[in-house]
């Protein structure tokens, strides 16, 4: 019994060091970029040794990986838990809309890292980073799929519609974030809204 509460208590004292590693590492990556970014900082940064960091992580991009999946993970648990709340496809459909908008330009530097590393890391050896991302677009796809469930359309009709939202929205962000346009963001939402709502249609 002992020893079972002291494997326990390492196995939260780990998950509580690797937490604090990866929000370090979060604001290191989205302040300086992958690149600028180092193992050496990153350990400064959350207040452990070098060789402590290395223990939880191998290296630069699995940190990086534990990041994205971590705020990724963030964001598809809130929208998952705000769209059951609801419950026409309409109150669905705002809800959807205004969390993807609202996480999307609170965690702007998210946005913008998940864009401009992949294909830079995917050059090197980013094919772990490749499955992460593919993945979690396929869980949020599912996400938005299911928002279709009762509607009179088929499978593969509800998974491109899906995959549109999701393409109007990130364009939209882009948009938002290169001309800075389109800054009420409730203008914005709505403007989505009814646009999308004609192609339920």
């Amino acid at each position: 019994m002992k020893m079972s509460k002291k494997i326990i208590r390492k196995e939260r004292e780990k998950i509580v060091q690797e937490l604090n590693m990866v929000k370090a590492a979060e604001k290191l990556f989205f302040k300086n970029g992958y690149e600028s970014t180092t193992m050496d900082q990153i350990a400064l940064k959350a207040e452990y040794s070098k060789a402590t960091l290395y223990n939880h992580f191998k290296s630069k991009e699995q940190i990086f990986l534990s990041v994205i999946d971590y705020k990724l993970e963030l964001f598809q648990k809130n929208l998952i838990n705000n769209i059951k709340r609801e419950i026409t496809l309409e109150s669905k459909l705002k809800s959807l809309i205004h969390i993807y908008l609202d996480f999307f330009i609170k965690n702007n530097q998210l946005f913008k890292i998940v864009h401009s590393e992949q294909f830079k890391l995917e050059d090197n050896s980013g094919t772990d980073y490749k499955s992460l991302l593919k993945h979690k677009f396929r869980k949020h796809i599912e996400s938005i799929s299911n928002l279709f469930q009762e509607s009179s359309l088929n499978e593969s009709q509800t998974e491109f519609l899906a995959v549109l939202i999701h393409s109007i929205l990130s364009g939209v962000l882009t948009y938002h974030f290169l001309f800075k346009k389109g800054n009420d963001i409730k203008i914005l939402e709505n403007n989505i809204f009814e646009y999308v709502k004609k192609l339920i249609k």
